[in-house]
């Protein structure tokens, strides 16, 4: 995370789970810069209802302690070495070659897992300009 710390489902989660955010990076890309503006906005509400949030970039470490000074972020910013969630989750979006600069983004998402690691919902786009609306979001999260 932003900090350097490893991190496993069981420390992330809340009382009733862990909403997991995918994105691009927040360096230069101003789609996933504004979704992370917008978790902000809700993070509060997620925590009311037993649900942490964390998000995964493969934005370097140091970057991500300046996104969470600079926001004022009070969640993970997860670091993805060499995109290894993105890939092992199958979420990569592949129309990209080496090279590009959207190359190795994932499709925009987010996954609800619930307390006992089960994913309860998902949330996808498939343009990285799309995010996820976060009022479906916290509709299901009120579910679990």
């Amino acid at each position: 995370d932003q900090d350097g710390q490893i991190h496993t489902f069981n420390d992330l989660k809340g009382d009733n789970g862990l909403l997991f955010v995918f994105s691009r990076s927040f360096d230069w890309w101003p789609y996933c810069k504004a979704q992370l503006v917008q978790l902000t906005d809700v993070v509060e509400d997620l925590e009311a209802l037993g649900i942490s949030v964390a998000t995964i970039t493969y934005d370097p470490v140091e970057f991500l302690k300046e996104v969470q000074e600079d926001q004022e972020i009070s969640f993970p910013l997860l670091h993805d070495e060499a995109v290894k969630h993105v890939n092992s989750l199958g979420i990569r979006n592949l129309d990209y070659e080496p090279g590009d600069r959207t190359y190795g983004i994932p499709y925009p998402g987010m996954l609800l897992i619930d307390s006992d690691g089960v994913i309860r919902h998902k949330f996808a786009e498939q343009r990285y300009q799309d995010r996820p609306a976060l009022e479906l979001v916290l509709e299901a999260a009120a579910s679990l």
